[in-house]
């Protein structure tokens, strides 16, 4: 699994970033992920096609 390989490379890395497609990652997923990759040096996230959905970010960015 994708997870398993995260947690087999983090010794061999300094920073780990998750990768999120905007638009079609369901949060469920997210949250899942990173909770899998708790403990593990995760440095952040990378919003990947944020262009075409940027609309859509912005509003959900405001309900909080």
């Amino acid at each position: 699994s994708q997870s398993y390989a995260a947690a087999y490379a983090a010794p061999l890395v300094d920073a780990l970033a998750l990768v999120i497609r905007a638009g079609e990652t369901p949060t469920s997923l997210v949250t899942e992920a990173v909770e899998r990759l708790h403990g593990l040096p995760l440095r952040g996230a990378i919003l990947n096609g944020e262009g075409k959905h940027a609309g859509l970010l912005r509003r959900s960015h405001r309900k909080g």
